[in-house]
């Protein structure tokens, strides 16, 4: 969490510098959320996983004061995955699991980004931006998928997520999606498969709050700028 701390830092002084201190200070206010949350929409089942929703732990809430939170455990006969979301207006709670892992004695050995391509229901364009971790503790091997979601767009940086947040509109927050299974032998691919197929399933109706009539619109696209080039003058050679 330090590091990403400091790197909180250095991304509000830029913003300070290229946007404004009033906008940024106004992003930094905790305001009241202007979209109802309801994570009842996510599936309860997924291919060979039933879900179950879990109590949060008053501990978790106390630290992370998010605006709404959901802990839910997919089963299947031969896998288990934790499920976290967590959506908060104020970037405090939209913590960094590659922060909280090395914190709680895990040592991460893989760490990389996944473009996972919208799932059908996807409520806006592009693919989703998710990060992949491995990560080792007392001889255990966990798998986590994650992705930082806003309005319209889905990010797997932390810093990114929070500039966005800070910067866009007033109450509309954001949310973190975490998924994660233990790894057992060599069975890596078949732990992101499952992960990935969860996240597929659940990603559309964890973000649908923000989406009350529909699918978001496509964002225009920027246009080209016009190349203006020099005017060719008549030769004076004969």
């Amino acid at each position: 969490m330090h590091q990403d701390a400091r790197r909180y830092l250095i991304a509000v002084v830029l913003l300070l510098i290229g946007a404004g201190g009033t906008q940024v200070a106004r992003g930094l206010r905790v305001v009241a959320p202007t979209y109802k949350v309801d994570f009842s929409k996510m599936p309860a089942t997924v291919g060979a996983f039933k879900s179950e929703v879990l109590p949060v732990a008053q501990t978790v809430y106390d630290y992370l004061r998010p605006a709404a939170m959901e802990e839910r455990v997919y089963q299947s006969p031969d896998r288990q995955v934790l499920m976290s979301v967590i959506y908060g207006t104020d970037w405090r709670s939209i913590h960094a699991p590659t922060g909280c892992y090395p914190a709680q004695g895990w040592q991460i050995l893989q760490n990389h980004e996944l473009r996972i391509p919208a799932p059908a229901g996807c409520p806006h364009p592009g693919p989703i931006n998710a990060r992949q971790l491995l990560a080792t503790k007392d001889g255990n091997e966990e798998m986590a998928l994650f992705v930082y979601a806003r309005p319209g767009a889905t990010t797997a940086d932390w810093t990114m997520h929070v500039t966005r947040m800070i910067s866009g509109k007033i109450g509309a927050g954001g949310l973190i999606l975490i998924l994660k299974t233990q790894v057992v032998g060599n069975d890596s691919k078949g732990a992101q498969r499952a992960l990935v197929e969860i996240l597929s399933a659940v990603y559309p109706g964890a973000v649908g709050f923000w989406y009350p009539k529909g699918q978001a619109r496509p964002p225009s696209p920027t246009p080209c700028p016009t190349l203006r080039l020099p005017m060719a003058r008549p030769s004076t050679r004969p």
